[in-house]
């Protein structure tokens, strides 16, 4: 994957944000990034060569840019997760916050995200604890979470959420599933290949033989 700047840069440059957004006595070297900043490049490169976006790739290779900000967002919060899964979750939470300030985006640093995924313009959203299938679309003001039951919910394979969409409680969404704008599901069986809109419980659900990921992904590269 070719990167904006290389990838000694892009360390200095997460740390130098880091150490300029919390400037406590606990300062990031960019040498306390490598190995992990190491490993979500290689995430990155492999979720972002599914992604259908031409912003994705240049010169026909798949490519991150650190000033694109839906790239910038989906690789702080693959660096906060190697992170935290490296046993530094101090610089992890640093990075968690980072992602917040800087894309308006709550996915905390151990919440699971599929190895495919894209954020587009997430600003708003809270991509909370689920469990999660490859292909996942999150766009503006989504939210993902429990109801504060400890219940969460489950979501399949090729399933996008459009602007103000949220997944609440033990539902489970189906693969091949899009939820339109503003739509709500609470505690709420979705069926495979469904576009749903409305709002638990008037929710109205329209089967659909269309492949949904396809707009935003590429199942094969």
């Amino acid at each position: 994957m070719k990167l904006s700047i290389t990838q000694p840069e892009l360390g200095g440059y997460v740390a130098a944000q880091l150490n300029n957004f919390f400037p406590d006595h606990d300062r990031v070297a960019g040498s306390d990034l490598s190995e992990p900043l190491e490993r979500a490049v290689q995430r990155a490169a492999f979720c972002f060569s599914h992604v259908r976006s031409r912003y994705f790739t240049r010169d026909g290779e798949t490519f991150l840019d650190h000033l694109n900000s839906d790239q910038y967002a989906m690789f702080l919060y693959l660096l906060s997760n190697e992170v935290h899964l490296a046993g530094q979750d101090g610089i992890a939470t640093k990075l968690f916050y980072l992602n917040k300030a800087l894309h308006g985006i709550d996915c905390f640093y151990s919440v699971a995200l599929p190895p495919i995924f894209l954020f587009s313009h997430p600003v708003g959203s809270v991509v909370g604890r689920a469990s999660y299938g490859n292909f996942f679309l999150v766009s503006q003001n989504c939210t993902i979470g429990d109801n504060f039951d400890g219940d969460y919910p489950t979501i399949g394979e090729g399933v996008a959420m459009y602007a103000g969409a949220s997944i609440l409680g033990s539902s489970t969404v189906g693969d091949n599933c899009a939820l339109s704008a503003n739509a709500l599901i609470f505690k709420t069986a979705i069926p495979a290949n469904t576009v749903v809109t409305g709002q638990t419980p008037d929710a109205r659900l329209r089967k659909t033989d269309r492949d949904l990921a396809a707009m935003h992904f590429m199942r094969d590269t």
